[in-house]
């Protein structure tokens, strides 16, 4: 039953790339030579796969938020992307009614041509502003999205050492009352 658990850990350390499973196979493959029970012997074990488990899940977390902050820089980079977008179209507009009136043989510099440029530019620069504003929405969003992986990951390797230790104080509680 010893060989079996220790294969099972090493598949486990072979399957997940760490070493930390192959680790926990001979702590308790050690421990059982030692005399101590199955049941202590299973509690390092679980133990040792608890805190396991969490690191792995902590790191998947951690790279998870890292992606979001790399995503919010993203937004941000559109946001800026969308505002050139926004100027190049103010700037064609505003060529082609200058253009448009220069042909017509109309002043350019007074009357309905220069409150034309002048509306047009208000609206692109409304325009622009929806556009900053939502990118800034957007790149909050995802920070605020990083930060709670970022919780999230704090948490689940407290967590995992939490459920490990509580379990060996268990086993050991029960040994205790055994005798």
């Amino acid at each position: 039953l010893m060989e079996a658990i220790a294969a099972t850990f090493a598949a486990s350390a072979a399957a997940g790339g760490t070493a930390a499973a192959a680790g926990t196979a001979a702590v308790a493959t050690g421990i059982l030579g030692t005399g101590i029970s199955w049941g202590t012997a299973l509690s390092i074990a679980n133990a040792g796969l608890s805190i396991f488990g969490a690191l792995n899940q902590g790191a998947s977390l951690s790279r998870q938020s890292e992606m979001e902050e790399f995503n919010a820089r993203q937004e941000m980079i559109r946001g800026q992307e969308e505002g050139n977008r926004i100027r190049e179209n103010l700037l064609r507009t505003l060529a082609a009614q200058n253009a448009a009136y220069g042909a017509s043989g109309v002043d350019t510099g007074s009357g309905t041509p220069v409150n034309v440029a002048e509306e047009t530019k208000a609206a692109a620069d409304r325009e622009l502003e929806v556009s900053r504003a939502n990118a800034v929405i957007r790149a909050a969003s995802r920070r605020n999205s990083a930060s709670a992986l970022a919780s999230d990951s704090t948490g689940a390797m407290v967590g995992g050492f939490a459920r490990a230790g509580f379990s060996l104080l268990d086993q050991f509680e029960r040994q205790r009352k055994i005798g």
